[in-house]
């Protein structure tokens, strides 16, 4: 399981739960940058963050985005449709963009203010999630980002 907040145009990562026994270890370390267009996390903080920031990422970042794999989304339309998935479903997916056979699921941690400050998620093989099942992992990360959310204050509006 991973932990992230968000510094300015990237998704840094703040904690790593490793698994003790079978399960892929990830390249993923502590104090890693992750880039928001090809992240699952970083795509949450996108798509919960101000109106008008995706197309002044896309812009200032324009030279960055780039395919890392042939899933890596650098379409802004694209991403677009892709963001608004993320608002309706509140998770977010990273489809062996980063790095082949490797996928993530990510879901938001909402604070008193209803912003998104940080983001928690699971990296896997993709064969292991598709063995797994999508909503088996979901519904414990949903579970612990209800639970950081509610520390942190935040209250369903009615």
């Amino acid at each position: 399981m991973n932990f992230s907040s968000r510094e300015d145009d990237h998704a840094i990562l703040i904690y790593k739960l490793e698994p003790t026994t079978g399960m892929l270890r990830t390249r993923a370390y502590i104090g890693q940058h992750m880039p928001l267009y090809c992240s699952a996390m970083g795509k949450i903080y996108m798509a919960f963050g101000q109106p008008d920031y995706v197309a002044s990422y896309w812009e200032s970042h324009k030279d960055q985005i780039q395919p890392l794999t042939r899933n890596t989304i650098t379409d802004l339309p694209a991403m677009y449709d892709e963001l608004a998935q993320i608002r309706e479903t509140s998770m977010a997916m990273d489809r062996e963009e980063n790095e082949l056979g490797v996928s993530c699921i990510a879901v938001p941690v909402f604070d008193i203010h209803h912003r998104v400050p940080y983001a928690i998620s699971i990296s896997l093989s993709t064969s292991r999630l598709k063995q797994i099942g999508e909503k088996n992992l979901l519904k414990p990360l949903r579970e612990t980002a209800q639970a950081i959310s509610n520390e942190l204050g935040f209250t369903v509006r009615e």
